[in-house]
């Protein structure tokens, strides 16, 4: 069956950059179905909705979304990728880690980041006593059991990895006697081991040895530090893939830039670029997603890169050699 994505390019750049990967993606997997959408505050200005109800209805007509940057600053509204993740579900967020290239970085990881979205995952629990309303947070335990099913599914399709789940004992928080009963259901029957460790062993680990490829299933506090580090391992922040994963939908988009950026890197598209192989990985299709990922790193190696990391390429350029290099090595 077609996959249907809808691409939207969000505000200012993120045209660009999105353009870039879905260049990509016409040559990789010219069967997926695109189409095109309006997200933002450029968005806003037409419609009065940074989400704006017709964008709502070809979501839920998809299978994924490959977002661009947006800027919501000055725009009265929630930020739309929170609210997405709530409507559809989207419980599990995705990041991906590994070296482009010798020359950029200071380290090499290779690991796969999951953690839990707060606006899918957790829910809040009242109690009223003579002492006021108390309330505490929880981890929803059907969208924990859809989650970890989920892991199990990239763990199948990214085999031969190790898994860890990091935490400091609030893994999912109030739901510990929960994740030990899935993990066991769901891994027990599997060929994959299941190791525990906390936050600071983990980043000890990352920055003492590097890290073999690994499947890191994190709380959220222990995954925004992981995703720090990592990105600072493997050569800076905007550069990785990143998505928000549900049942039967998928949130595509770049990664966060840091302030401490070097200047133009919000004009690079190789994050947009591999987010576009990532989903192309949960449809399934794991030689056009190698073959993409294979391609960014060659096209890094020998130096054509955006001005950002060295080099002298656009945006659209820089789709273009990705494409010559898939092109070249099935053909060789």
């Amino acid at each position: 069956m077609t996959k249907k994505v809808l691409i939207t390019g969000g505000d200012g750049y993120g045209r660009t950059i999105v353009g870039a990967a879905e260049k990509v993606l016409r040559s990789v997997a010219p069967d997926l179905e695109l189409i095109h959408g309006k997200m933002g505050a450029e968005a806003y200005e037409v419609t009065g909705y940074a989400l704006p109800p017709a964008t709502m209805d070809l979501i839920s007509e998809c299978d994924a979304m490959l977002a661009g940057p947006i800027d919501m600053k000055g725009v009265p509204e929630r930020d739309p990728i929170a609210s997405i993740q709530k409507q559809m579900g989207l419980y599990l967020q995705y990041r991906e880690f590994f070296p482009l290239c010798d020359y950029l970085g200071k380290g090499s990881v290779d690991i796969v980041a999951l953690s839990p979205t707060p606006e899918s995952t957790m829910v809040v629990h009242e109690t009223e006593s003579i002492d006021g309303i108390s309330s505490e947070m929880y981890t929803d335990s059907d969208r924990l059991r859809d989650m970890l099913a989920e892991t199990l599914k990239i763990c199948e399709l990214k085999s031969g990895r190790r898994i860890r789940t990091v935490g400091d004992g609030i893994l999912f928080r109030n739901r510990e006697k929960v994740v030990d009963e899935v993990l066991g259901q769901f891994f027990a029957d599997s060929e994959f081991r299941v190791d525990r460790t906390t936050t600071a062993e983990m980043l000890f680990t990352m920055i003492q040895h590097g890290s073999d490829p690994s499947i890191l299933l994190c709380d959220i506090p222990s995954a925004n530090c992981i995703h720090g580090l990592a990105a600072g391992i493997v050569g800076g922040s905007g550069l990785m893939p990143c998505a928000y994963l549900g049942k039967d939908m998928g949130l595509y988009c770049t990664a966060p830039i840091y302030h401490t950026e070097s200047v133009g890197r919000e004009l690079n598209p190789t994050s947009a670029i591999l987010s576009a192989a990532a989903m192309l990985l949960m449809f399934g299709m794991v030689e056009e997603y190698t073959q993409i990922q294979s391609a960014v790193c060659e096209m890094y190696k020998s130096g054509r890169t955006t001005p950002d990391v060295g080099g002298h390429l656009g945006a659209d350029k820089f789709a273009q050699g990705i494409n010559e290099i898939i092109h070249m090595n099935m053909h060789s």
